[in-house]
């Protein structure tokens, strides 16, 4: 029961309230169940408040941690997806190095037949001087050549410069050997009994005659030697090489030059 001057919780029977001492009127048992109801009902109130608040914040905290799981899991797939992005790059400039490092093939072609290929087509300068005999042919070399002779005494007509590249000028009567026979021979020495490398021959063009062409590198002289064999309306069969340490060399295209006539 409560008193109706101060508010203060009374004793249910007392007659005055011990708080300010008001007389207390009396009221019905209805009036105390009521109250003790509506008592009974803010309590519960309360009390369901309460709950509320607790699932309000139980909800929270459950968001709060799927919020959190969320992004721990876009963070691992974004590292993920990362190291992935990372590993296809490195792959494809692994890949572009390599094939950079691929020699070209056209390239290898080329220089595969560089004494294959039609002797014609390279422009030879004729400046320089005329050297050979009228059994033998000629050819155009430097001013700066020089004649040469073989320590061995062969019978071929040779110039040279700076005793490291040499032209070589010789021919047969055709009826001892032709030039397919002699260029077969030279070949077999070469790549046989002489230790040359890299022998390769070739059928070329050289000037207006059809000729058999040798070449190969001797590793211990640091010397390409390049020849030709080809039959001349002379009714001989004529062999002229070149030789020096430069494979690439504009040398090997004074054979461009020769002719029957000086």
């Amino acid at each position: 029961m409560i008193c109706k001057k101060c508010g203060s919780n009374v004793i249910v029977g007392s007659k005055f309230c011990m708080n300010c001492g008001a007389s207390i009127e009396e009221v019905s048992n209805n009036q105390i169940v009521q109250e003790q109801t509506n008592q009974n009902t803010v309590l519960n109130n309360n009390i369901d408040a309460n709950n509320l608040n607790q699932s309000h914040m139980q909800g929270d905290t459950n968001n709060s941690n799927l919020n959190n799981n969320f992004k721990k899991d876009n963070k691992k797939l974004i590292i993920l997806f990362s190291i992935i992005g990372g590993l296809v790059l490195l792959g494809v400039v692994i890949t572009l190095i390599m094939f950079s490092l691929i020699p070209n093939k056209d390239t290898i072609n080329d220089s595969n037949s560089n004494y294959e290929e039609n002797t014609n087509d390279v422009e030879v300068e004729e400046s320089g001087k005329r050297i050979g005999t009228e059994e033998f042919g000629y050819v155009t070399v430097p001013d700066n050549w020089v004649r040469f002779y073989d320590v061995d005494g062969s019978s071929t007509y040779q110039y040279s410069y700076a005793g490291i590249w040499i032209v070589t000028l010789y021919a047969v009567p055709k009826t001892q050997i032709d030039a397919k026979s002699y260029a077969s021979n030279v070949r077999y020495a070469m790549e046989y009994e002489e230790g040359a490398t890299n022998v390769t021959g070739a059928t070329v063009t050289l000037g207006k005659y059809n000729a058999y062409q040798v070449y190969g590198y001797y590793p211990d002289d640091n010397v390409w030697l390049v020849s030709w064999y080809f039959e001349a309306e002379d009714g001989k069969t004529h062999y002229l090489s070149i030789e020096g340490p430069d494979r690439y060399s504009d040398n090997f295209n004074i054979a461009n030059t020769f002719s029957l006539e000086k």
